[in-house]
């Protein structure tokens, strides 16, 4: 578990969150959000918060490491830069979690993590905030491929299973990649139907990143790298169980190191 000054080193993150809008079935790119104060996220990366399956594993690095690790904007970069020149506790231990190797081409090579328990099981969830930073490495023309996922309570780890989908998926190939967010009804045959996504830029996606979801029944707004990028209507109508982060690809992949990653409800 991290030391007590690594954790003073988490930055709280402030998710944005709309108001409800008109039911819209066609996706909405969102060029601004205004941001309502919320509460700080509290870190679950730690080995007591989650459950992990798969190539998953968890690494030691230092504070230092990790600092100028998951600085994924420019200010980031710079209050990185502060605190690494301070020589402040650099030193301490920290945990990341290295959830899929460079390479992988299957389920089996690839890890997930499960964060159980941030919903209670009688009732749908209500507002809450989210974040991932995570880092891929590999070569540059590997695919990057990260999931996040609500699943139904009383589901098995890796049954296919889910209310809320948010995947970020580059093919590796040059053509842009695609922020997109998915629901399904409740029928056990329903099938995720994208309710909003948003088209990136070909890039090279090596290095940190950060996907951010701010949740108000009725509507959810998905960040990346602290811009807001999607607002979709969607309605999480029945209770909630584990958070699901996974790695995939289809071709050889970026490996995958998770961060940090922050949950609270609001």
């Amino acid at each position: 578990m991290e030391s007590a000054p690594a954790v003073c080193l988490v930055a709280a993150l402030a998710v944005a969150a709309c108001s409800p809008a008109r039911p819209d079935p066609r996706p909405v790119q969102v060029d601004r959000v205004m941001t309502p104060p919320v509460a700080a996220s509290a870190s679950v990366l730690a080995p007591e918060r989650l459950t992990v399956e798969g190539a998953a594993r968890w690494e030691t690095t230092t504070v230092g490491d990790l600092t100028r690790r998951r600085a994924v904007t420019d200010d980031e970069r710079e209050e990185a830069e502060r605190l690494l020149a301070s020589g402040a506790y650099l030193g301490d231990a920290a945990r990341v979690l290295a959830l899929t190797p460079a390479g992988a081409t299957d389920r089996f090579r690839s890890g997930a993590a499960y964060l159980s328990g941030a919903f209670p099981r009688e009732a749908p969830p209500g507002p809450f905030d989210l974040s991932v930073t995570f880092d891929l490495a590999g070569d540059a023309g590997a695919s990057a491929g990260l999931t996040v996922e609500l699943r139904d309570p009383g589901s098995e780890a890796t049954g296919e299973v889910g209310q809320l989908l948010v995947t970020l998926m580059d093919p590796g190939v040059g053509t842009p990649a695609r922020l997109t967010v998915s629901t399904r009804g409740a029928g056990p045959e329903a099938a995720f139907e994208p309710v909003g996504s948003a088209s990136l830029e070909a890039r090279d996606w090596r290095g940190a990143h950060r996907i951010t979801l701010g949740y108000t029944p009725g509507q959810l707004v998905a960040s990346l790298d602290g811009e807001p990028l999607v607002a979709a209507d969607v309605r999480l109508d029945r209770p909630a169980g584990p958070v699901y982060v996974g790695a995939f690809a289809p071709a050889p992949t970026m490996g995958v190191s998770l961060l940090e990653w922050t949950f609270a409800s609001r």
